[in-house]
C-alpha cells in the first residue's frame, strides 16, 4: 500500500480531472446572431454618484455574458412583425397617446399617434429606417418574444453603453428594460413587483415639463408597460446559453 503520493502527482491528477469535466462551451467560439454584439460577463458599475435622486448611489453588479442589439428596433422591423403576427399595439387600441412637443416643451395626448404616425396623423409618417416609436413595454416584449429574444435590463443596458460601440449612445430616444422600476437605494428595489412602473433608459425628454432636455448615461425614467409615447422606442438582448 502507497502511504505517501507526491504532492506534483496530486496536482497532475487534479488537473486532468478539471480538464475532463470542462463544460464544452469552454474554449469553444460563440456564434453571435446577426446585428448584435457580445457583451462577456463582467463586474460592472451601475448609476452615478451625482444626478437625479434615482440614479444614486452608485454601485457595483455582476452581470452574465448577453448579446444586445447594435442599433435600436426599426419601424420596417416592427412593421414585418405586425404584417406576420396581425399584431395591433397598445396605443392603436387605445386610439390615443402621448407626443412631445418640441416648441412647447410640453406632453399632450394625441388622438391617431401611434407607431405609423408618432406624432399624430397630421404630422408626417415614420419612415422605415427610424427607430419605431410608440411602443409599449408589452408591445416590444411581444417583439422580442418573437425573435427568441428579451428586452435588456437596465444594468446590461449600461454596461453595452459604457462598452465603445455596444451600442452606440442613443440619446434621443427613451428604452424599455426588463426591470420594475424603484430607486436604488430602497431596500426592496431587488423585489420583483408587480403593477408597477418599468425602468426606461438613454433619453433625455421627462415628464417634468420645467427641465431642460439633457442627455446622461445613468439618467432613469420609469412608465406603466401598457403606457408609448413618441420619444419611447428600445433594442433587444438575448442570454447566451
Amino acid at each position: 500500500m502507497i502511504k505517501h503520493i507526491n504532492p506534483l502527482y496530486k496536482l497532475l491528477f487534479a488537473y486532468l480531472l478539471f480538464i475532463l469535466w470542462l463544460p464544452p462551451v469552454l474554449g469553444q467560439e460563440i456564434e453571435i446572431p446577426e446585428n448584435m454584439s457580445f457583451l462577456p460577463a463582467a463586474q460592472v458599475k451601475i448609476g452615478a454618484d451625482s444626478g437625479d435622486v434615482n440614479e444614486k448611489p452608485r454601485f457595483d453588479i455582476y452581470v452574465t455574458s448577453f448579446f444586445i442589439d447594435k442599433t435600436l428596433v426599426t419601424v420596417r422591423d416592427f412593421q414585418l412583425f405586425v404584417k406576420l403576427n396581425r399584431y395591433v399595439t397598445q396605443a392603436e387600441r387605445r386610439g390615443v397617446s402621448w407626443v412631445y412637443q418640441a416648441d412647447s416643451a410640453q406632453w399632450k395626448e394625441v388622438k391617431g399617434a401611434n407607431w405609423r404616425h408618432p406624432w399624430g396623423p397630421d404630422a408626417p409618417p415614420s419612415l422605415p429606417n427610424e427607430a419605431v416609436r410608440q411602443i409599449s413595454w408589452d408591445d416590444a416584449q411581444a417583439y422580442a418574444n418573437w425573435l427568441g429574444k428579451r428586452l435588456p435590463s437596465e444594468y446590461e443596458w449600461e454596461y453595452a453603453i459604457r462598452k465603445a460601440g455596444a451600442p452606440p449612445a442613443q440619446d434621443t430616444l427613451w428604452q424599455w428594460c426588463t426591470n420594475w422600476y424603484s430607486l436604488y437605494a430602497e431596500k426592496s428595489y431587488f423585489q420583483r413587483r408587480l403593477n408597477r412602473t418599468k425602468v426606461l433608459r438613454g433619453g433625455k425628454y421627462k415628464w417634468d415639463q420645467k427641465e431642460s432636455p439633457v442627455y446622461r448615461l445613468t439618467r432613469r425614467w420609469d412608465l406603466k408597460p401598457q403606457e408609448a409615447n413618441s420619444e419611447t422606442g428600445f433594442l433587444c438582448a438575448k442570454s447566451v446559453e
